[in-house]
């Protein structure tokens, strides 16, 4: 893997990577029904975005929210008329990095003085960030825009993120969308100008400029490092964000499985410098942001880029210095990249860096993943589990698994789930095989029939199901120390431990929302008894 020196990318003004359509300001006719938007994008606000309180004045504040101070929605002061402020609401679909993004965008759009609010129903514009791991994510993010133009006749869609980078004339063609954002252009200093400006456009090609710019580099196994906008330069959460705030490190992928469409939408990889990262990580402790989950679309190649060159390990080491009462978690690593290095420091800051590695396995059979041009063979994950048990005993570690890969016969689906079971993995998250145009595993035969990809799929989540149950098991009776994050009006509150344990809190208190406290997991393993003593904030381990 080539290193190259960090770049800051120039921060010109203008659109050249903004398909747009029609105008984006203005507010719907207040004689347009409304209501909530169901499917998964109504899911992912409802279940995803559960915020914690924080005392910085910072960031986007979500009208009806019950772990914000105060309530409204939060935007700087605008004078009223054809500039007046718009209501956004920002909806992720994906990954974690994706959900980084949906708080970075929020934020921007607080910044420029418009209103985020919490559903399509409230909002002016949808702005959906898409996903396109999947021909599934792509078929959610049309029947989200859809489903939310049909239920608020006149709401405006931008669409922005992968899925918005692949097919950007396919989303273009949906009614609703006046913009399509590719992840080129999804630089902070250019979402202020999105929601500003009309877009006026050509009227040719059906109002839409030419989307080369968001598709010059699809299929291209390396675009051009200059081509794509730096770490930096991508719009950052702010401390209000979630309860367990997500700081982006590092974003695109210089590797090429071939199944994987992430490299040409997402561009070659680039890490945040370690001063900006220090910098931002400070900001969320300094607000009493009770967790810090460092996030990127390939993490364990932070720092390569970079000159001088770094990683990761160095990177935790420097930020668990600063870390105060904030836990620090880590995103998905390959197994090959957990090295001595990294477990040194995980394993002498116990109190400051959650006991959790999640570590992509996708098969268990060498053939396979030769086929998926993986970076490991299985041993390598057999290895990488057990040395991370041995420095870390107490460590939950989740895996992903892919099931029907083009050529994937029984012995070779049976060596993965042997592995999963020897390797006494915690959760595993399983996917179907799906074929991305583009990627050399879309051409590849023999195909998996459906029917043995889902049988598969169910065995998978058996496996799943066993270790998560066997982890609730190791945990009760045990002190742990739960950050609740989630809080839905009228429900139970529910947090997540440094083991990446989900628990239901066995009283709700409004000192508990957004809080991290310490308490007793109960027989049953999936409830946590919290002390008397009203929680005040981000409280230490």
């Amino acid at each position: 893997m080539a290193s190259s020196a960090h770049a800051r990318a120039p921060r010109t003004r203008g659109r050249a990577h903004f398909a747009t359509r029609g105008p984006v300001a203005g507010r719907a006719s207040p004689n347009h029904r409304s209501a909530p938007l169901g499917g998964r994008a109504g899911a992912a606000r409802s279940a995803g975005r559960r915020r914690g309180t924080a005392p910085s004045p910072a960031g986007p504040r979500r009208s009806g929210d019950p772990c914000r101070v105060g309530g409204g929605a939060r935007r700087a002061p605008r004078p009223e008329g054809p500039g007046a402020a718009v209501k956004v609401c920002v909806v992720a679909h994906g990954c974690r990095l994706s959900r980084a993004e949906q708080d970075g965008i929020e934020a921007e759009v607080a910044r420029a003085g418009h209103d985020v609010v919490d559903t399509p129903a409230e909002a002016d514009v949808l702005w959906l960030d898409t996903c396109a791991v999947t021909a599934r994510a792509d078929a959610d993010a049309r029947k989200a825009v859809r489903r939310a133009v049909r239920e608020r006749p006149g709401l405006k869609v931008i669409l922005s993120g992968c899925y918005a980078a692949l097919a950007p004339e396919t989303c273009a063609s949906l009614e609703g969308v006046v913009a399509v954002v590719g992840n080129q252009g999804k630089r902070a200093d250019l979402i202020a100008d999105l929601l500003e400006t009309p877009g006026a456009c050509p009227p040719s090609s059906a109002h839409l400029v030419p989307a080369s710019a968001l598709t010059a580099h699809i299929g291209v196994p390396r675009a051009r490092r200059g081509t794509w906008p730096a770490v930096a330069d991508l719009p950052a959460s702010s401390p209000r964000a979630r309860t367990r705030a997500l700081l982006r490190v590092q974003d695109g992928c210089d590797h090429a499985c071939s199944y994987c469409i992430v490299p040409p939408v997402r561009g070659p990889s680039r890490s945040l410098p370690p001063r900006e990262v220090e910098r931002r990580f400070a900001d969320l402790a300094a607000a009493g942001v009770p967790e810090v989950v460092l996030t990127g679309a390939h993490l364990g190649t932070y720092g390569r880029d970079l000159a001088p060159r770094t990683d990761l390990a160095g990177l935790l080491g420097r930020l668990v210095e600063r870390a105060g009462a904030t836990r620090i978690r880590l995103s998905s690593l390959d197994p090959h990249e957990v090295d001595d290095a990294l477990l040194d420091v995980m394993a002498a800051h116990g109190d400051r860096v959650c006991p959790h590695l999640h570590l992509p396995l996708q098969s268990g059979d060498d053939r396979i993943l030769r086929g998926m041009r993986r970076a490991y063979a299985a041993r390598a994950f057999a290895d990488a589990v057990a040395r991370v048990r041995a420095r870390i005993p107490h460590v939950t570690i989740g895996t992903d698994v892919i099931a029907g890969f083009p050529g994937e016969d029984d012995a070779a689906f049976d060596a993965t789930c042997d592995l999963l079971l020897r390797a006494r993995v915690d959760y595993v998250h399983a996917f179907a095989f799906s074929p991305r145009s583009g990627t050399a595993a879309a051409t590849m035969e023999p195909r998996v029939p459906p029917r043995v990809v889902g049988d598969r799929i169910a065995r998978l989540r058996r496996i799943s199901q066993a270790g998560n149950e066997a982890l609730a098991a190791r945990w009760a009776g045990r002190t742990v120390d739960v950050v609740f994050d989630r809080f839905p009006r009228g429900g139970v509150l529910r947090g997540v431990s440094e083991a990446y344990l989900r628990l239901e809190a066995d009283r709700d208190r409004p000192a508990l929302r957004g809080a991290r406290v310490r308490g007793v997991v109960a027989a049953c393993g999936r409830r946590v008894v919290v002390p008397p003593v009203e929680a005040t904030g981000a409280a230490g381990p």
